[in-house]
């Protein structure tokens, strides 16, 4: 091909399928880890603020690109540091606000913030929130959303790649961490996560 925007075009093309193809190699292979029992918890003490904050700001741009407004509110974690698996938080927060991204048409609101844990689980003194005004979910996709390869066949969802990994991924760490998550969704309203750790 000589004529260089449609050279363009083609590489464009073959770096989002390759990206694609190495999400669903990489979320294959990490989901294999954590049924197989291979998936070990590493702790360590960390500064709140240098976990979820990072991660917002690795996904601002592509937030900016789509016309999304990233909201944070992060003031309730101060100086507060915490003993837990950094990279399997990382994770955790990375699959809920990019999908959060993903799932929110342009013009949108994603909120990421920090509230006081349930009080019904005392060892959590902090809960992360996601919320979003996108696409939302159906009350019958909720009942399938963290079972792996499951994506709601919709049509505001036919241009959004995805492996169907991501919230099985979250899932079991979630439960690895022996933590919890809640979700409420509407159906073109909106998506809001709690996820509580120990």
């Amino acid at each position: 091909e000589n004529d260089p925007a449609k050279k363009q075009q083609y590489l464009e093309k073959i770096n989002s399928s390759a990206g694609l193809l190495l999400d669903l190699v990489n979320d294959t292979l990490e989901l294999s880890r954590i049924e197989s029992g291979k998936s070990t918890i590493h702790e360590e003490i960390v500064n709140e603020e240098e976990i979820i904050p990072a991660v917002v700001s690795s996904l601002r741009p592509s937030a900016e690109l789509k016309g999304i407004k990233l909201e944070t509110d992060f003031s309730i974690i101060t100086n507060h540091t915490v003993k837990c698996d950094k990279l399997k938080v990382e994770k955790i927060a990375l699959n809920l606000i990019s999908n959060a991204i993903k799932y929110t048409p342009e013009g949108g609101t994603v909120k990421v913030q920090f509230i006081p844990g349930p009080k019904d689980f005392p060892k959590c003194d902090y809960s992360l929130v996601v919320e979003d005004n996108g696409i939302g979910m159906s009350k019958d996709f909720l009942k399938h959303m963290f079972e792996p390869f499951s994506q709601e066949k919709r049509e505001e969802a036919r241009k959004t790649q995805g492996t169907g990994l991501g919230l099985a991924i979250v899932k079991r760490y979630v439960d690895q961490l022996q933590g919890r998550i809640d979700v409420k969704s509407t159906k073109h309203k909106g998506t809001r996560w709690i996820v509580s750790l120990p």
